[in-house]
C-alpha cells in the first residue's frame, strides 16, 4: 500500500469531494469511483442537465446524476481514465462553480 498521498486525495479532501464505495464490477485495474460534489449556479432543472450532458461524454466518466434542489451530481468515473480535476473543470467551464463539501464515507 502506498502511504503517499495520491493527487486525487489530495483534491478530495482540499476540494470538497466526497468519496464513495469502488464499484467492484469493473475490469481490473480500470474500478470505478464514485464522488458526490455540491455545484453551485444552477437555476433550473435545464442546467442541471447540461452538467449531465457535458461531465457524461467525457472518456472515463460511467454516469452522472445531477439533482438541481439539492445542488449536489453524484458522478462515478474511472480514475485511471479521468482526473477528478477533469470532470470539475468541466463542470465549470459549463460556468457552475463548486461548492466545498464535508467529506462523507
Amino acid at each position: 500500500m502506498n502511504i503517499q498521498q495520491t493527487d486525487q486525495e489530495r483534491l478530495l479532501e482540499e476540494g470538497g469531494l466526497a468519496p464513495m464505495i469502488a464499484d467492484e464490477s469493473s475490469e481490473p485495474g480500470n474500478e470505478c469511483e464514485t464522488i458526490s460534489l455540491r455545484i453551485g449556479g444552477m437555476t433550473c432543472q435545464s442546467c442541471a442537465g447540461i452538467i449531465e450532458s457535458v461531465v457524461g461524454c467525457e472518456d472515463g466518466v460511467e454516469s452522472i446524476v445531477v439533482n438541481y434542489a439539492t445542488e449536489k451530481a453524484s458522478i462515478k468515473f474511472v480514475p485511471q481514465k479521468i482526473s477528478i480535476r477533469k470532470i470539475i473543470t468541466a463542470i465549470e467551464e459549463v460556468g457552475h462553480p463548486r461548492y466545498n463539501t464535508q467529506h462523507s464515507y
